[in-house]
């Protein structure tokens, strides 16, 4: 079985945070697990790894991004107040982005957080393996 369909709301708030400033803050021992199945339990097959699950959405510069930039922080609490299942810091920021189970919800956070002045909003959609085999046509058929 392939995932279910989740909309997916990107904000890009007024606020930069530069890459390396962000790695330079990380602490690399908050990084150390010894749950080594725990660590790339996002890239597992569905089977295995089951439904959609907001617990395993993590991200370790979330922390520190949120103390150098609070902007960023209001995004993603704008976004869980909205209707997000979950809500993340998109790599090492300045972007975050949230979760929602039907289009209709992710549209009425645009319509609420669009409001927020100057803020980009970008929304897409997840894709299923089946979905991105048939947009990449011919490619994966040489791998089966």
């Amino acid at each position: 079985p392939d995932v279910d369909d989740k909309f997916v709301l990107i904000i890009k708030p007024n606020t930069n945070i530069s890459t390396a400033r962000a790695y330079q803050s990380l602490n690399s021992g908050s990084l150390t697990s010894t749950e080594a199945k725990t660590i790339l339990s996002s890239s597992q097959p569905v089977e295995i790894f089951g439904s959609f699950n907001p617990e395993a959405l993590q991200n370790d510069f979330e922390r520190m991004v949120f103390e150098l930039a609070p902007e960023i922080e209001r995004a993603k609490i704008a976004l869980m107040n909205n209707g997000a299942e979950a809500a993340r810091l998109a790599g090492s920021g300045s972007a975050v982005f949230g979760v929602f189970d039907s289009k209709n919800a992710q549209e009425r956070a645009i319509q609420a957080i669009a409001l927020e002045a100057g803020w980009r909003v970008f929304p897409c959609r997840t894709v299923g393996r089946n979905d991105y085999r048939s947009a990449m046509g011919d490619l994966f058929r040489r791998w089966d």
